[in-house]
């Protein structure tokens, strides 16, 4: 955890993950609320974080664009991802 820049919490029968990943953690949190095997989907809880805690929270079952947004953070101190995120955004990198 000591390296790590930024974590992705994926949540589905519990949104206790994420918010463990929060209190572990100064670094950015993405949250990516999943469908469960029920239908159920734990968006609120997610969203939901109380204030000073953030976490930014991407669509249900959607961990791509947890990935894309954290190479959007990563790009704002490394050029490099720049043109790989350019690329993917055209489309001429398949997810």
């Amino acid at each position: 955890m000591k390296n790590a820049k930024i974590f992705i919490g994926i949540s589905s029968n519990s949104s206790q993950v994420t918010g463990g990943i929060v209190g572990l953690t100064d670094r950015p949190v993405i949250g990516v609320p999943c469908t469960n095997e029920n239908g159920d989907d734990y968006m609120l809880t997610t969203v939901s974080m109380p204030p000073g805690v953030p976490v930014a929270t991407v669509g249900i079952n959607n961990g791509k664009n947890a990935a894309v947004l954290a190479g959007e953070i990563l790009s704002i101190s490394n050029p490099e991802i720049v043109g790989l995120l350019d690329k993917l955004k055209d489309k001429k990198i398949n997810l």
